[in-house]
């Protein structure tokens, strides 16, 4: 996701999962379908796990189980995922612009930022380091979180108010990571003016 094109593992999981329970409602009588169901005690618990879950793209008609997301009516893994990773995509993450002219090592870790993928105190805080402070590195009063850190901090307001006056763009104030970059995406008609402005930002995250 985000610009390699790589499915999520938790989407690719979760449609294992679904395909499971898509032979289990299609293939009732087979004999792999009988166990399953008498170890797991599953009687209809089936038809409770569809309802615990999204029945987007599944519908039953005529007592025929079939899948809207791929053509033909079978319920396909890929499809699955697809459907899974662009509904995770087009809530959470917009896309990414690789540019050449930044590092690639910095064009990674604006990736990461994008994807909220950077190790912040708050973060480490979770995963149970707890010798670090919680609070921001550099104004010390809020949470160190992604957006925070690289956009609401006033330390970094301050950089990003004198790089757009540098060249002569004037910008609201963001409330996240992701508005800075849609930001410098849609500026103007000018691509090279946009992708200029893209590689700036990438540069200040990496050097935050």
């Amino acid at each position: 996701m985000g610009g390699l094109v790589v499915g999520s593992l938790k989407a690719f999981n979760i449609a294992l999962c679904c395909k499971w329970w898509w032979r289990l409602k299609t293939e009732p009588k087979s004999l792999w379908a009988k166990l399953i169901r008498v170890i797991h005690r599953l009687d209809n618990k089936t038809d409770d796990f569809l309802d615990s879950r999204s029945r987007s793209g599944v519908s039953s008609r005529e007592a025929t189980w079939v899948s809207d997301l791929a053509n033909g009516g079978r319920y396909t893994v890929v499809s699955m995922r697809q459907a899974i990773d662009n509904s995770i995509s087009s809530t959470i993450l917009g896309p990414f612009h690789w540019n050449k002219v930044v590092p690639l090592k910095v064009a990674c870790f604006a990736w990461r930022v994008n994807l909220n993928r950077i190790p912040t105190t708050v973060k480490l805080h979770r995963r149970g380091i707890s010798s670090v402070d919680k609070n921001c590195s550099y104004c010390g009063v809020m949470d160190e979180t992604t957006d925070h850190l690289l956009c609401r901090c006033p330390a970094m307001c301050s950089i990003l108010d004198q790089v757009f006056r540098r060249y002569g763009i004037q910008h609201s104030s963001f409330s996240c990571v992701s508005k800075i970059l849609d930001f410098a995406s849609s500026l103007g008609t000018c691509p090279k003016r946009r992708r200029m402005l893209i590689s700036i930002c990438y540069g200040m995250f990496w050097c935050t």
